[in-house]
């Protein structure tokens, strides 16, 4: 037990021994004196963002899917493994109205379509329709 309490008071030194030499460096910007610069996404992404995973969707007239995508030419999606199907963009996401819907479990893909041709696939999307 001793050991573990004592492990316990060194890690807590150590930790505010950092804090004390991060706080005492007065060469670190602060957001007073730092230019507001736009973020750039270096990466291409893809992503369903609603439903989202594993959400449970009550089942009524529709559901409109929401994808987020950098700059791409179209986006498509697949439910089930089906063919692909363009969704709309609108407000700086790309939505997909899912018209026809029926009870169950549902696997969603979305994938976007480059200017140059590439392709990039989501990751698998998971609901449920009751």
């Amino acid at each position: 037990m001793k050991k573990d309490a004592n492990k316990k008071c060194r890690t807590r030194k150590v930790k505010a021994a950092k804090k004390n030499i991060l706080t005492a460096n007065t060469d670190i910007p602060t957001t007073e004196n730092v230019e507001s610069k736009p973020v750039s996404i270096e990466q291409d992404i893809v992503q369903i963002d609603y439903p989202k995973n594993n959400e449970e969707i009550s089942i009524g007239t529709g559901y409109t899917v929401r994808i987020f995508a950098t700059e791409c030419q179209s986006v498509e999606i697949s439910v089930n493994d089906g063919e692909w199907k363009p969704c709309r963009n609108a407000s700086g996401y790309w939505w997909f109205d899912w018209d026809e819907i029926e009870e169950g479990r549902y696997k969603l893909y979305a994938r976007m379509i480059k200017d140059n041709g590439e392709i990039i696939v989501s990751k698998r999307r998971l609901c449920k329709i009751a």
